[in-house]
C-alpha cells in the first residue's frame, strides 16, 4: 500500500499501557490511549493531512501541557511567566494559548489567586507597597488587578511600627542620628511610602539616650583596653570610635570629661 497524495495510510497498530503506537509506512506517531479510542483508527484507514496535523497538534498540547504541569509542582507562575516558559519549547502560540487556557480552567495559573497570596507573604516579611507592586509587575501580574485597595493605610503603618522595632535593637548601640537615618533608609528600601515612613519615625517610641550610651560604651571598652594604651592614646581611641558612630563631639567630650 502506498501513500495517498499528502496524507498516510496505517500499516501497524501497537497498543501499550498508557499509549499507542500508529505506523504510517516508515513513519510512526505515538498518542494517548485516549485519543486512540475516540478516533477507533484501524489498520488500513487513510489519515488525511489534516487529521495528521490535528494529532500533531495534541501531541504537541500534551506535551507542553505536562511541561507546564511538571513546572506549577515547583513554582507558581503567574500568566506571562508560564507563557514566557513554554515560548522556549514551542513556537506555536495557538498551541500554547491552549495549554493556558486548560491551566486557567482548572485553576491551575490563576494570577489573582498569586498576586493575593504574595501580598500575604510579603506583608508578613515586612515589605511595603511599593516594593510589593514592583514584584507583582516582575511576576508578570497585569496592572490592572493591582489596586491601592489592597494596600490598606493602618496595616502599611502597622509593617513599618514592626520593623522600626526589630532595627531599633539592631542599632541600639548608635547613636539617635544615625539609628534614625538607618531606620528611614530601611523603611523605604522596604517600599514603604516616604509619607508612612514620615509617621513612623514622628511617632516611634525611641527617645535619644546618647549621653547614657556614650558613657556605657565608654566604660565597657575603657575597661577592655586601659592596660593596653596610655590615657591619652586610649581617649583618642574611644572618641573615634564613639565619633564613627554618630555621636556628637560636644556630647562625647562632655561625658567623658576630656581636656
Amino acid at each position: 500500500m502506498q501513500k495517498r497524495n499528502s496524507g498516510s495510510v496505517i500499516t501497524k497498530i501497537k497498543t501499550k499501557k498508557t499509549t499507542t503506537d500508529i505506523y504510517l509506512f516508515e513513519d510512526k506517531i505515538i498518542i494517548p490511549n485516549e485519543t486512540f479510542y475516540s478516533k477507533n483508527y484501524k489498520v488500513g484507514d487513510y489519515l488525511s493531512k489534516a487529521e495528521i496535523d490535528e494529532i500533531s497538534i495534541i501531541l504537541d498540547t500534551n506535551k507542553l501541557l505536562n511541561i507546564s504541569i511538571n513546572l506549577l509542582k515547583r513554582h507558581h507562575y503567574s500568566e506571562k511567566e508560564m507563557r514566557s516558559k513554554l515560548n522556549k519549547r514551542s513556537a506555536e502560540i495557538k498551541i500554547i494559548d491552549k495549554v493556558i487556557c486548560i491551566l486557567k480552567t482548572y485553576d491551575l495559573i490563576n494570577d489573582e489567586m498569586l498576586m493575593l497570596d504574595y501580598i500575604e507573604f510579603a506583608n508578613n516579611k515586612g515589605y511595603g507597597k511599593n516594593r510589593i507592586i514592583n514584584n507583582l509587575i516582575k511576576m508578570g501580574i497585569n496592572n490592572k488587578l493591582i489596586n491601592n485597595s489592597l494596600f490598606l493605610k493602618d496595616i502599611e503603618k502597622e509593617k513599618a511600627f514592626k520593623v522600626v522595632d526589630k532595627l531599633a535593637n539592631k542599632y541600639d548601640t548608635y547613636s539617635y542620628k544615625i539609628k534614625i537615618k538607618h531606620i528611614e533608609k530601611n523603611l523605604l528600601n522596604r517600599g514603604f511610602d516616604y509619607e508612612i515612613v514620615r509617621i513612623t519615625l514622628k511617632n516611634m517610641d525611641i527617645i535619644n539616650q546618647d549621653r547614657e550610651l556614650i558613657k556605657a560604651i565608654y566604660e565597657k571598652e575603657k575597661a577592655l583596653l586601659t592596660d593596653i594604651y596610655d590615657k591619652d592614646i586610649l581617649n583618642r581611641k574611644l572618641i573615634n570610635k564613639l565619633k564613627n558612630k554618630g555621636f556628637e563631639i560636644e556630647d562625647i567630650l562632655e561625658v567623658i570629661h576630656y581636656d
